[in-house]
């Protein structure tokens, strides 16, 4: 039996948060990976109207729309989750830093696209797209 990844379930203490990191007091790897998920999927949800059930469906279905960039570090995120929940044996993220890394780039990255929606929808006459129907919060228009 035995670990698949290394690392410590207890979240390390080499890894470093600021006060600024939603995820700083969350020391367990499955809530972590899980919680955080959820977050970033949510966030495609709302901001750019990304369809799916988890992360990756999520990446997918906005993917023309994202960064190469973000894609990849969106996908790292949701693979070690999916591995965390999924494989027998696999009970801990293999550098919990390097996770905690591509996490924040990713919310960062995920930070300037939604800066970049609201801003053009702002600049648009009456803050809407032409043809838009959408009198409430609509991000994207």
């Amino acid at each position: 039996a035995g670990s698949k990844a290394g690392g410590s379930a207890g979240g390390g203490s080499s890894v470093r948060y600021d006060a600024g990191f939603p995820w700083a007091n969350v020391s367990n790897d499955f809530e972590l990976a899980v919680r955080s998920n959820k977050a970033l999927c949510g966030r495609l949800k709302r901001a750019l109207g990304a369809d799916g059930d988890g992360l990756h469906d999520c990446v997918s279905s906005v993917q023309g729309r994202l960064g190469e960039a973000l894609v990849r570090d969106l996908r790292y995120v949701a693979t070690l989750r999916n591995k965390l929940v999924h494989e027998e044996g696999f009970d801990r993220l293999p550098d919990r830093g390097a996770f905690v890394e591509r996490l924040r780039r990713g919310e960062a990255a995920l930070d300037q696209v939604e800066a970049a929606l609201s801003s053009s929808s702002a600049t648009r006459a009456g803050g809407k797209a032409s043809g838009c129907e959408n009198t409430g919060g609509c991000v994207i228009c």
